[in-house]
């Protein structure tokens, strides 16, 4: 089986690991060089997947359906632009130590939601608003 994954019209390929002859030869690759291979590989997973990582302040892209991992020590402020399709669903997954605050230009139900550590939630696009239509645990979904 063949993996192939397309990051726009691009194709890119896995990344194998060398495992040589035979074990601990010393003629396949080294454990650091394994482990970057094997990171390059999630990392060309994720971004065909639409998952991107904000570890810091600034704006998710809305350019397609994501899942958007928010991962700081200290608190993030990421905005939610309106996206082209009706329909457009974008999941948050606070995955740090500080509060992660989004605010979306439209939401219906408020002005932003916050999500403590651990917490997450999907939102969908309607057209003229953000809803936001699943978090996980609730208690730890807080809409201003």
């Amino acid at each position: 089986i063949t993996l192939r994954i397309f990051y726009g019209a691009k194709m890119v390929t896995r990344e194998t690991l060398s495992l040589g002859s035979s074990a601990n030869d010393g003629t396949g690759d080294t454990l650091r060089s394994a482990g970057a291979k094997i990171n390059n590989n999630f990392a060309k997973v994720f971004v065909g997947l639409g998952v991107e990582t904000l570890t810091t302040s600034g704006a998710a892209n809305v350019d397609s359906d994501g899942y958007t991992i928010l991962n700081s020590g200290t608190s993030l402020a990421v905005t939610l632009a309106d996206p082209a399709t009706t329909g457009s669903m974008k999941t948050f997954t606070n995955a740090g130590a500080g509060l992660a605050t989004i605010t979306p230009t439209n939401f219906a139900q408020g002005t932003s939601f916050s999500l403590a550590q651990y917490a997450g939630c999907t939102t969908i696009w309607d057209g003229s608003n953000w809803y936001i239509t699943g978090a996980y645990p609730n208690s730890d979904l807080t809409i201003a």
